[in-house]
């Protein structure tokens, strides 16, 4: 026999690690425990002027301690990830979106196509087909042309 952490009841427990009688008990106990972990004490209010100090110390720290901007320490070859050309399809197109300047507009019909809610829709599209981490190597599309050039590679109608 055990008694419960929350009502204090006796109770026979199904595991040998159980502390409580029933899952309401349980979750009575543990929506009252702090960030102290200790049962039943409630934290002093923050005064206003000691929320901004604390608020001003956290900003631009990430919760790992670096700085938000700026870590250009950890990009491109400097990154423990880093593959190089042996970069796989998906982690090539993030690549380009994340460098690649969008001029959002079609480089071959000149489209400006807008979305409903506002956003420009292009593609970027690899040129030569052998997904080089250049960014030469793409030109930025709408999605008709995009599946027109996909589709017709072997004709290479667009280069």
């Amino acid at each position: 026999m055990k008694k419960c952490k929350e009502c204090r009841q006796l109770f026979e427990p199904k595991r040998k690690e159980q502390k409580f009688c029933c899952k309401q008990c349980s979750c009575s106990y543990n929506g009252r425990i702090g960030a102290d972990k200790t049962r039943g004490v409630k934290k002093q209010p923050m005064s206003e002027e000691t929320k901004k100090r604390i608020s001003k110390s956290k900003k631009g720290v990430s919760i790992w301690g670096g700085i938000r901007k700026g870590m250009t320490w950890m990009n491109g070859k400097n990154n423990v990830n880093w593959q190089g050309k042996d970069v796989g399809y998906w982690a090539l197109h993030d690549w380009i979106s994340r460098y690649g300047k969008k001029q959002k507009r079609c480089q071959f019909c000149g489209k400006y196509k807008e979305t409903k809610d506002g956003r420009i829709y292009t593609h970027w599209a690899n040129i030569s087909g052998e997904y080089k981490r250049d960014l030469n190597d793409y030109i930025e599309l709408c999605p008709s042309c995009h599946f027109t050039m996909d589709r017709d590679n072997s004709k290479n109608i667009l280069i």
